[in-house]
């Protein structure tokens, strides 16, 4: 008994290692670009899918890892695909949008994925621009975003992001 409680607790441990991420995102609706599949970074194609604007069906992810230049995700068609595992190309097409929407409301850029690190800088008004995802880690995004002349760039929470191309995640 205590050898199969051991080898679970070894190979829970195992898979949450390999799953680092957890947070959600979309293609930019507003954009036609195809995005390129591939079984590794920068590795093999295994399918290239890209936002239908006629039919309003955005491409959505989830993100599983990440490194420098990729992210590896579970994306799909919101309404009529079937799921494809691979890494895609970070890229400004490539994140969520914010959901500080009360008046003023501010949105914290963290230093670290966690709130007991510094708030590097605050956004204090809701923008309604789209977020880049640079990085994550469990839940939280690290994040880039041109606002008004000025880069935003640190870690948001979980709450505050929105992968939805059709609501706004309230």
């Amino acid at each position: 008994m205590k050898f199969i409680t051991t080898t679970l607790l070894f190979l829970t441990s195992f898979v949450l290692k390999a799953q680092k991420c957890d947070c959600e995102g979309l293609i930019d609706w507003q954009s036609d670009r195809i995005i390129n599949v591939m079984g590794n970074p920068g590795g093999q194609l295994i399918a290239q899918l890209q936002n239908d604007q006629k039919k309003e069906n955005f491409l959505i992810f989830k993100v599983l890892d990440v490194n420098k230049n990729y992210l590896k995700v579970i994306i799909e068609k919101s309404f009529d695909s079937n799921p494809i595992t691979g890494w895609i190309k970070k890229s400004k097409d490539v994140g969520f949008y914010a959901r500080n929407y009360e008046p003023e409301g501010k949105l914290k850029f963290y230093s670290k994925p966690d709130f007991d690190s510094k708030v590097k800088m605050e956004l204090h008004e809701y923008s309604p621009d789209f977020y880049q995802i640079l990085d994550c880690k469990n839940r939280w995004a690290n994040a880039k975003l041109n606002y008004k002349n000025k880069t935003y760039k640190g870690w948001i929470e979980p709450d505050m992001q929105c992968g939805s191309p059709y609501t706004i995640c309230n």
